[in-house]
């Protein structure tokens, strides 16, 4: 794979994970209530890390993903 296909890859990455966070900022907005919840968005969460990794195959998308996520938490 070349740079400039991966570099393509990114956007895609990024919109998986900022629609978790989305989602997550949804679904839990000061953070999880129960322990059934937590252990769901632990789950969804090794998910969406684990499809970042595999569209982008690049060790930045560890770091990138959860700072997307994150950043649509804080809204």
């Amino acid at each position: 794979m070349t740079r400039r296909d991966q570099r393509s890859r990114w956007p895609l990455a990024v919109a998986v994970a900022a629609g978790w966070g989305l989602l997550a900022g949804w679904w839990t907005p000061r953070s999880p209530v129960t322990t059934g919840q937590a252990l769901w968005s632990i789950v969804i969460s090794v998910a969406v890390g684990l499809a970042a990794g595999a569209v982008v195959r690049s060790r930045w998308s560890l770091l990138a993903a959860p700072v997307v996520v994150e950043l649509n938490r804080l809204g």
